[in-house]
């Protein structure tokens, strides 16, 4: 919490020093984030980088040493307190199959059943968005990818399963059924 709290207000002040630019800095690893914190990044224009995917490995053991609700994990709380998500893995010692990292986010449960506070699980839409549109915007490259629109690249996957619909233990165990980078299929199953 502490050493979030500092990077954050320095990165306050560099775009305090740089007014105008849009600097887009960002912390990573803030899963005990503070809901006072996510809203002033929000405030400030400094996103967070999760790993989500890595839920499953550290989740049960920091629960046990996080008792404050808004400092365990909750993603949606930091959401809608107004900071901006990017989803990653942390490869290659975690997990990089971005539909296990949605999973945990919206059902805060474990592969061993571990459940902690299920109340703070985030949307899937918002999960959707931290793998997609705001991983794009974090590279300042919105208007490029991050979602399928006219003039921008075609980057996306095709899933065998809906994972905004099917049942959320389930969305980990989705399959890719197809890649399209720049609108060339570059993996087919």
């Amino acid at each position: 919490g502490g050493s979030n709290d500092c990077c954050a207000e320095a990165m306050f002040e560099a775009n305090q020093l740089y007014p105008g630019k849009d600097l887009r800095h960002f912390l990573i690893h803030v899963d005990d984030m503070t809901l006072d914190l996510a809203k002033k990044c929000g405030e400030n224009g400094v996103l967070a980088a999760i790993q989500p995917s890595n839920g499953d490995i550290v989740f049960e053991g920091n629960c046990a040493t996080l008792t404050d609700k808004d400092r365990c994990f909750n993603w949606q709380g930091c959401t809608d307190a107004g900071i901006i998500f990017t989803g990653g893995s942390d490869t290659t010692c975690f997990p990089i199959n971005w539909r296990k990292g949605m999973q945990f986010a919206v059902t805060r449960k474990t592969s061993s059943g571990f459940t902690a506070h299920p109340e703070l699980a985030m949307n899937r839409e918002d999960a959707i968005r931290m793998y997609t549109i705001n991983g794009a915007y974090q590279e300042h490259l919105e208007n490029v990818r991050g979602s399928i629109e006219i003039n921008k690249v075609a980057d996306f996957q095709i899933l065998d399963t809906d994972v905004m619909t099917c049942p959320a233990e389930e969305i980990g165990q989705s399959k890719v059924v197809m890649t399209i980078c720049d609108g060339k299929v570059v993996y087919e199953a």
